[in-house]
């Protein structure tokens, strides 16, 4: 099985090589994710400028561009690939979570929506972070290596990929509950600061951010594995 691996924290983020490292021993793995971190782009695309890509090592190129530019491009650009044939595109682990709204704001979970759009079977998955703890990606990895096994069985729906999100949880901790549920409407955390400038700052609280009950949100929030279906 083919995949390909991309996200919006950048080509040297822990995140990806966690998500490498859960899939490499079953998957023939080929990586081509953004130059820099690229987080909140949503699914910007670049069509009037070139793409500058480097090849760092043998199937791993590296973009100047979004997350959904380095799906483009693997898919249907860089001529080295022309002649695979991807069975699924894998976007993340983003460092924090991409719940409800958010994606719409995402650019891992664009990556994943860009390789539904070329007819690819695609999944996004992020780990929601609190912010007085550090992150076990080891455990991530090993989460995600333990569900993927699903996903391949069960993939998506026609017109829709997966949205995943890891809960935070401490160090050691086995594979919480995969939760199959729906992504949450309701808005972020809306608040912004004034310096003396006159210039606003969002000061916006995520883990205050309204929830509905048994939606992506409050599953993660609660310790589960969110798992949502996103229609295109």
């Amino acid at each position: 099985m083919r995949v390909l691996i991309t996200n919006d924290d950048g080509i040297d983020a822990i995140g990806i090589s966690a998500l490498i490292k859960a899939v490499e021993k079953t998957c023939d793995v080929t990586i081509v994710a953004p130059m820099k971190p690229m987080s909140e782009c949503s699914h910007t695309i670049t069509t009037r400028n070139p793409i500058r890509v480097e090849k760092i090592a043998d199937n791993q190129f590296s973009v100047d561009g979004s997350p959904a530019d380095c799906v483009r491009l693997g898919l249907r650009g860089i001529s080295e690939l022309k002649d695979c044939q991807f069975d699924w595109v894998l976007s993340g682990i983003n460092q924090g979570g991409n719940l409800g709204v958010d994606r719409y704001l995402s650019g891992t979970v664009a990556g994943a929506r860009e390789g539904t759009f070329l007819g690819v079977k695609s999944v996004a998955v992020s780990h929601y972070l609190k912010r007085s703890k550090s992150v076990d990606w080891d455990m991530a990895s090993s989460w995600f290596s333990q569900i993927w096994d699903k996903l391949v069985q069960s993939p998506p729906l026609d017109l829709h990929f997966f949205n995943i999100n890891f809960p935070h949880l401490e160090s050691g901790s086995g594979l919480p509950e995969l939760v199959e549920c729906q992504s949450d409407n309701l808005p972020l955390d809306i608040h912004f600061d004034q310096d003396g400038s006159g210039a606003y700052k969002y000061s916006g609280s995520y883990p205050d951010r309204l929830k509905h009950p048994g939606k992506d949100t409050d599953i993660c929030f609660n310790g589960s594995i969110s798992l949502s279906q996103i229609p295109l």
